[in-house]
Order: structure tokens, then sequence, then C-alpha cells
């Protein structure tokens, strides 16, 4: 009988560190990484539930990440820490592109649906089942996706402040499948 197994990659291009100490910055995790500094794509500290923070090194390949986390352990304002494969937005199982004529647009919780969606009349309104405050507007082409966003971006309304991004068209993981005899 033959079975199909998906298999999870392990890859990734983000090293975390957990439980950062407070007075830590982004030069100090910098200073730690030096070795690997030309393959640094961002370095960012996370705050979790406003009890600890966490910083998370990204880089340009998953090589480059493999070499880095050989280290193991940074040591930061006098603490030792170790390091992890973090998940990866942007390693080589992601597709994601920006949309060439899509808006995600945020509104406050206090505006109804009906209301907003007005705002934005002659474009194709999509709300995502279960959506609180969100939903999505096709236009024409980038040329009115890019009024769109000019026009409406940080708009005062009623109930507080639109926000009107670039929508992300795709975000899909590639899961590889793998097939044996059992």
């Amino acid at each position: 009988m033959t079975m199909t197994k998906r298999v999870s990659s392990k890859k990734t291009t983000t090293l975390g560190i957990n439980k950062i100490p407070d007075s830590t910055t982004v030069f100090d995790i910098a200073k730690a990484f030096i070795k690997y500094a030309s393959n640094i794509t961002e370095i960012k500290i996370v705050s979790v539930r406003s009890e600890y923070r966490n910083a998370l090194v990204s880089f340009d390949s998953v090589e480059a990440c493999e070499n880095a986390k050989e280290i193991s352990i940074v040591r930061l304002n006098n603490e030792d820490l170790p390091l992890y494969f973090a998940h990866s937005s942007s390693g080589p199982d992601m597709n994601i592109s920006a949309s060439e004529n899509k808006v995600y647009v945020k509104y406050p919780i206090e505006e109804s649906f009906e209301e907003m969606s007005q705002l934005f009349s002659g474009l194709s309104i999509n709300r995502p089942e279960n959506a609180r405050n969100y939903f999505f507007a096709t236009c024409n082409d980038m040329e009115e996706q890019c009024k769109i966003i000019k026009n409406f971006n940080n708009k005062k309304v009623q109930g507080g402040i639109l926000s009107v991004k670039v929508a992300i068209d795709r975000v899909r993981r590639r899961v590889p499948i793998r097939s044996f005899n059992e």
C-alpha cells in the first residue's frame, strides 16, 4: 500500500533569543553577531505579553542563519542566552507578494462595515468571514490603488482613524510531500 506523508521543512532565515535583558538594544544584538553582520537583514526586539522581550535576527539566506546558529549562545548585558531557530515569514517555504490592485482596510471597531464600505463605493469589496473591522477592496489598477491609499490611509472617521495598506496577495506554505511504501 502506498501512503503519503507531509514533511515540514525546518529551514528558516531567522534566529531567536528569548527573554533578553530589558536594557538590551538592537546595537547590542548586532555586536553579538558581528562575525555575521554582512548577512543580517533585520534585527527586531519584540515584547511578549508585556512580561519579557525576545529578539529576532533575520539573515539573507538559510545557510547564513545556520552558520550563525553554530555559536549557540550569545552574551547580552552579562547574560548568556541560547539561540534557537525561529519561525521565518520570508524563508524558502513562503510565497508572499504584494497585490497590484488590492488594498487592506482596517477601520475603528466603533464604525460599521456598511458605513466604511460606502467610502469605497465603486470598488469591489471583500469581507472575509468572521472579519472584525477590516475588509479588502479591489481597485482597477495599481494607479487607483495608490490613490486610494494616499486619500484614505490615516483618514479620520467618526470612531478613529482608517488604516489603508497594500494587501498581500498570497501567503502560501509549500510543504513537500513524500511518498513511501509500507
